[in-house]
Parts: C-alpha cells; sequence; structure tokens
C-alpha cells in the first residue's frame, strides 16, 4: 500500500463556521464535481452584479436584429491602469 500524503485534505465550506477540513478519500465519496473559483482581497474594491437571461431579457445573437439589444448589458469605467477580474 502506497503512503498516504498528509496534504491529501479537502478544504470544504461549512455553513457559519468557515472551512472545515475533510480527508480527500471521504471527500471523493462525498462530492463528484469540483468548482474553483478566485474570490475577491478584502483589501481591494470590488463589486459584485447579479443578472439572469429569462424569456424578458433573452435576445440571441446579431442575427436577430429586432431582439438582441435585450441582451443583458452593461457599461465598465475603469481607471487608468486598472484591473478587471470578470466571472460569468
Amino acid at each position: 500500500q502506497a503512503e498516504r500524503s498528509p496534504y491529501a485534505f479537502a478544504a470544504v465550506a461549512s455553513a457559519g463556521t468557515g472551512v472545515t477540513w475533510m480527508d480527500w478519500a471521504d471527500f471523493l465519496e462525498s462530492f463528484d464535481r469540483i468548482y474553483a473559483c478566485r474570490l475577491p482581497s478584502p483589501e481591494k474594491p470590488f463589486k459584485v452584479i447579479y443578472g439572469e437571461w429569462d424569456s424578458e431579457s433573452s435576445g440571441g445573437c446579431l442575427n436577430h436584429l429586432t431582439s438582441w439589444r435585450r441582451n443583458p448589458q452593461m457599461l465598465l469605467d475603469l481607471p487608468r491602469g486598472g484591473r478587471l477580474f470578470a466571472c460569468l
């Protein structure tokens, strides 16, 4: 049997308490997907915008000239040299 790595653990978000660590083998038994995300740094300003495409706001592509302008649109104004991280 191969020696287990002492680093074979996974962090799992736990409501109210922050982060919980669990054994990697237990993690694999409980979950079948991992989604990686980048959280904004508390030291840097950030903005979260929520939205969705639904029957009222989905206009299709430019092939649909009468409806494509209904697609959700945002204007981003960044300071010179500013950086943007967008997650859709």
